[in-house]
């Protein structure tokens, strides 16, 4: 049982997140030069809305790397979906799609692109002095990131000392690039 203070404690916090994530996206470049950026930050609205969506579109992306054909592609998505209940409108076109061997492929091209497109947003650059650049311009901007490698899954001792040896050669560079 809410209080009659956790709710309006509750309600300014929520507004103050609100705020502080509006000046972040205003600091970022306008949807209006970038129609993609427009199209995938729509994406990301819709999925960021319905939980069980956001669930089953990150569950797809861990097994894209996975996929051996588009056919494959668009099987797994329409996996996915289909355990996301009273999904959007847009959902179901995409289910639909996926009946033909046509549609599958179409759908398996299109997801293939949205995930290459999405993976943008997050992946900076391929190695850390790739990346150098743009984490140099988020922090003059005044936006802290953090750093991830990617193909951190390891099975053996031998994999396992080969990541962390990434993951120290990359900490070695990025604490001298910011000397």
């Amino acid at each position: 049982m809410e209080t009659t203070t956790a709710a309006p404690q509750r309600d300014a916090l929520e507004s103050e997140i609100r705020r502080i994530g509006a000046e972040l996206a205003d600091a970022f470049p306008s949807n209006a030069r970038h129609p993609l950026r427009a199209l995938d930050t729509r994406a990301m609205e819709l999925a960021s809305g319905d939980q069980e969506l956001k669930a089953a579109l990150f569950r797809f992306v861990d097994v894209v790397p996975a996929c051996r054909s588009l056919d494959d592609l668009a099987r797994h998505l329409k996996g996915f979906l289909e355990e996301v209940p009273d999904a959007p409108s847009s959902i179901a076109v995409a289910m639909r799609m996926s009946n033909t061997r046509a549609g599958r492929a179409a759908l398996g091209a299109a997801a293939a692109s949205g995930v290459k497109h999405m993976a943008h947003r997050f992946i900076v650059g391929e190695t850390p002095s790739a990346a150098l650049g743009v984490l140099r311009q988020l922090w003059e901007r005044g936006v802290a990131s953090s750093v991830d490698l990617l193909g951190e899954a390891t099975v053996t001792q031998a994999e396992a000392d080969h990541y962390a040896a990434r993951c120290n050669a990359a900490l070695e560079e990025l604490a001298h690039a910011s000397r």
